[in-house]
């Protein structure tokens, strides 16, 4: 067993030293803290088995008496060989100074690898595809990379008192943190300071990273979601000081936001999404700004300006107009007594020396018919999404429950050898819909490209569901930009 032990948390030492993230004498520090951790000492130091990558975490596990989750072990084994947040910080503006602002985007984003913040292997986990729809080519990723929740912490969690720091899993206090139960550890998790709109905001990448370079931006302080005119602001800030990333920001209400709402944060990184290649409906060119009505199933306006000013102008005037809009007719009231429904989903990019906003327009108004949403997946789709469709989805990437992937094999299988579903599920009626229309053509050649195909049918649904106006509707939409502009 020592062996074992003292092997492992030599080749963690090693793989630190290597990747930069352990500075001279930092090893000794580093090893003397594991050893305490698992009560062991060094005689010699040489001789011992090099383990690789994760097998050395994997090996220390089976000894550890932490009581935690694998996930949060790896969090607090890695934090002793993460550096500190400031030398960190450093090294990211020494990039910055230098006009380098991808090259420190690439630095830290290797560092939150190395340092198994960013889990890689789970990552590489997700299952993704390509869904080739009337609106183009949708994404769609199957999300396994998230951990399911450890039944130890929710018996903790049960037995123990409730908690408020930090407040939330965004919240800056979250560096460093030793977790709890039902919260996430984030021994090894740094963050980078930077200015937008002259207020103090965070940058870091998101742990279970959908897309390359998936990162967040959140609010010094523990603030709920807030779309107004200064987050136009703060979201051209961003691109101006990272032109090749996109920085996007979910609707602050409630079924058409986001998971987290308690917390202003921005989500960003480097990735194109469909939504950047949809067709147009129609171009209004205005000379010193462009506006694109997009044919998108989520009801969508791009504005594009050299011009910061008038394009931060033109923005405000349409979501200030989307705000009080009313369209009876279709269902779109922005306030029923006192509550607001109307609200925008913004994502913004820079190409050269143009910027571009998008502005997806939502609405979280329930009734009697549709108690999820007016403009939520309707509960036909719920088998397949159920969840708030945010920022991401709705820049076409879906982001699916882990359950699926079991689920799906199982529909499969059903499929192929045309049984019955032995049990009521919520994919029965769906199940029994794929049957009739594939009825004699299911092989195991074309099994997968079936399920893959369906799959991406109904998230194109959901989105579909989510537009407030639909393509029917084309001309109130229409009729709604012009008077923005007129």
């Amino acid at each position: 067993m020592k062996d074992k032990v003292l092997s492992a948390i030599h080749s963690i030492i090693e793989e630190g030293k290597e990747k930069g993230l352990l500075g001279e004498l930092d090893d000794i520090v580093a090893k003397n803290s594991l050893f305490n951790i698992f009560q062991i000492e060094d005689n010699e130091g040489e001789g011992y088995k090099k383990y690789d990558g994760m097998e050395a975490l994997e090996v220390l596990y089976q000894y550890d008496d932490l009581d935690l989750p694998f996930e949060k072990f790896v969090s607090r084994i890695m934090g002793e060989i993460t550096p500190r947040n400031s030398e960190i910080i450093d090294k990211f503006y020494y990039y910055l100074k230098r006009g380098e602002s991808q090259k420190a985007i690439d630095w830290y984003y290797k560092l939150c690898q190395d340092t198994r913040y960013i889990r890689m292997d789970r990552v590489n986990m997700n299952r993704k595809w390509k869904y080739s729809s009337k609106y183009g080519d949708i994404e769609i990723t199957i999300n396994l990379s998230k951990p399911e929740k450890d039944p130890r912490d929710i018996g903790k969690a049960r037995n123990g008192q409730s908690n408020t720091y930090p407040k939330c899993v965004l919240c800056k206090e979250n560096i460093g943190y030793k977790g709890r139960p039902g919260h996430p550890e984030r021994s090894n998790h740094r963050i980078i300071p930077i200015k937008l709109n002259n207020e103090k905001w965070y940058l870091q990448f998101s742990p279970y990273v959908y897309y390359n370079q998936h990162l967040i931006v959140l609010s010094h302080d523990h603030v709920p979601m807030l779309i107004d005119h200064r987050t136009i602001i703060r979201l051209l800030d961003f691109i101006d000081m990272f032109p090749d990333l996109f920085l996007g920001s979910n609707a602050g209400l409630p079924i058409v936001g986001g998971s987290i709402l308690d917390h202003n944060h921005f989500q960003g990184g480097n990735h194109v999404f469909p939504i950047e290649r949809a067709n147009i409906f129609e171009r209004i060119d205005k000379g010193k700004y462009q506006i694109d009505i997009l044919d998108w199933p989520v009801s969508t306006i791009r504005i594009t300006s050299k011009d910061r000013e008038v394009l931060t102008k033109k923005a405000a005037k349409i979501m200030d107009a989307w705000d009080y809009y009313e369209n009876r007719e279709l269902e779109i009231l922005p306030f029923t007594k006192e509550e607001k429904h109307n609200t925008t989903t913004l994502i913004a990019r820079k190409e050269e020396d143009k910027y571009h906003l998008y502005i997806s327009l939502r609405n979280n108004r329930c009734n009697e018919e549709y108690p999820y949403g007016i403009f939520h997946a309707r509960e036909e789709h719920h088998h397949i999404k159920k969840e708030n469709i945010g920022l991401i989805e709705v820049m076409g990437l879906a982001i699916l429950p882990g359950r699926l992937h079991r689920e799906l094999e199982y529909i499969k299988n059903i499929l192929l050898y045309n049984k019955d579903m032995e049990e009521e599920g919520p994919h029965k009626n769906w199940v029994y819909q794929l049957k009739e229309e594939y009825q004699g053509k299911i092989s195991s050649q074309n099994i997968d490209s079936i399920i893959k195909e369906e799959v991406g049918k109904v998230f194109v649904n959901i989105l579909e569901d989510c537009g407030v106006f639909k393509r029917a509707d084309y001309d109130k939409f229409k009729e709604f930009v012009y008077s923005c502009i007129e």
